[in-house]
This record gives C-alpha cells, structure tokens and sequence, in this order.
C-alpha cells in the first residue's frame, strides 16, 4: 500500500462495507472513555482511494470503532490516513492492524487469522506448506536467496504465538459457519480458543449447531457439557444432571466415604443447623 497523504475526512465520505468483524459497543466505549479521560482521541484511521470509471471513492480499511467513536461525540469529521492499493493489500493491511491488538475476542482473531492465511498465500503462492513431491522440489530449490516467510511464521513474528497455536486457530474456525461465528461472538460466557478448537472437532453439523447454541445461550459452560447434553437428548447417554443435582451428589458421595466416625463428628460439629433442617423438613417448609 502507498501512503498518498494525511488529513481530515468528513466520515459521510468514507465507505464502510465487507468487514471482517462488526463494531463492537464495548469497544467503542473505551475509546470514549480514553478520550473522556482527557487521553489523545486516536490514531488515524486507515483509508483507501478507489479509482473506477472516472469515479474516486474512500473505502475504510481499519478504524470502523473509531469512526463510531467519533459519530457519539457529534464530530462529522476524522482524521485519515490515504493510501493506494489493491484489494489483496487492502484486506492484508486490514487483518494486520487488528491483529496487532489484544483486546479482540478469540472467536475474532481466529477469523481474522484464516483470512489472513488466504490473502497472504493469495499473494504469495510459495509460502504455502508443501506436500509430497512439492515439499521434495523445495527442499533442493536453492535458487531462491531471499524466501517469502511462511504464513504462520509471520504470524507468530507479529503476535508472539508459536506456529503450532496459529495453525490450531484456523483449523478451529474454519470448521465453523458464519452464523456460528456470530453466536459465539455474543455468548454470555468468554468462548476462548480452547473452546473454538474442541467446536472445530466436532465433525457432526448438527451437534456443532447443538453446541454453539447452547454456548451462546448460556446453557453450557463448555463444549464438554454442550456435547454431553446433545448426546443425552439424541437417547446416546443420561441426562447430565443440573448444578444442583451435581451438588447433592457430591454431598452424598462425601457422606458414603466419610465413615461412622467421621459423620459423627460432623453431626456434632453441625447439629444444631442440622436440627433446624430436620424441623423445617417436618413442617413441610421448601429451603430458601
């Protein structure tokens, strides 16, 4: 991309489409906040000049939480960065700024993560991993004196990750469909990239939807549970047992272990609550 200038835009001027993610509240309202705090508004925003047909157009590449920010305050203008480039390099610059962030969600990154690896290997065809008689030809390649870096390697150079975690990521999320995506991004629980991973796995459609919608809803805390609730409801295993039931049964085995010795000790210890219990048992009276 080529930096053709900096200055003012009027944000009606810039066209805001095709994002990877969407804008989130949350992060709007930091950016406010900073700027509340009395912090620096922000940096410029990334922009795009289009020339097609005689018409010129600015397209966002990365600042859409800015942009926002800026539209709450009531200012009809932001600061811009113009550049020149191509589509591939547009969408790589956009991936690259949001990566460099820490504040993404895992579900986010991992997207953007795999469209990275397409742009990336889009426009650098021999950085993708060689198999079979391809790998063999580039092992006793020596023309080459200077190597495009492979994609995950440059990836952990720009995020501190190991190639290991990248690769997981992407083969996690690739699994999964837009809608699914969108759920995950507003499930009431943090979804890490433990937990996109084990989705990733689930090779069934419909016990991947089963999953990612009881994640997004708040029913299952993770996937481990989503799947046995699935399995349960398709007749393949019991009914996992609610968070109360899961207690009692917890207690009762504690009881069953403990030995006479040990309950006594506990009756003493507890007796005059235990008698209450026992007297609202008697009456009839549900526990609080």
């Amino acid at each position: 991309m080529r930096l053709i200038e900096t200055r003012e835009m009027a944000l009606d001027d810039i066209l805001v489409e095709d994002r990877l993610r969407p804008v989130d509240e949350m992060g709007v309202s930091a950016i406010l906040m900073t700027i509340n705090e009395g912090g620096a508004t922000t940096d410029p925003i990334d922009v795009r000049r289009v020339r097609r047909k005689g018409v010129v157009t600015y397209r966002l590449i990365d600042g859409a939480h800015r942009m926002a920010a800026e539209r709450k305050l009531g200012n009809t203008t932001i600061l811009a960065s113009i550049y020149e480039g191509t589509d591939a390099d547009a969408r790589l610059m956009e991936i690259e700024r949001n990566l460099a962030r820490a504040e993404m969600k895992p579900v986010d990154r991992a997207v953007f993560l795999l469209e990275y690896k397409e742009a990336y290997e889009k426009k650098h065809p021999e950085a993708r991993a060689a198999i079979g008689a391809a790998l063999i030809a580039k092992r006793w390649d020596t023309t080459g004196t200077m190597p495009v870096v492979s994609f995950a390697a440059k990836i952990g150079q720009m995020t501190g990750q190991d190639e290991s975690t990248v690769r997981r990521q992407i083969r996690a999320v690739k699994a999964l469909e837009r809608p699914e995506i969108d759920a995950l991004r507003n499930s009431p629980n943090w979804i890490c990239y433990k937990d996109i991973a084990e989705i990733g796995k689930i090779a069934e459609d419909e016990e991947r939807r089963f999953a990612v919608q009881s994640l997004s809803a708040g029913e299952a805390k993770t996937v481990k549970a989503a799947r046995k609730a699935y399995a349960a409801s398709q007749g393949k295993a019991a009914v996992p047992l609610s968070d109360k039931d899961q207690k009692l049964a917890r207690l009762a085995d504690a009881w069953a272990r403990a030995g006479e010795v040990n309950r006594r000790k506990f009756v003493e210890a507890n007796a005059a609550e235990i008698e209450d219990l026992l007297k609202a048992l008697y009456h009839g009276e549900d526990a609080a």
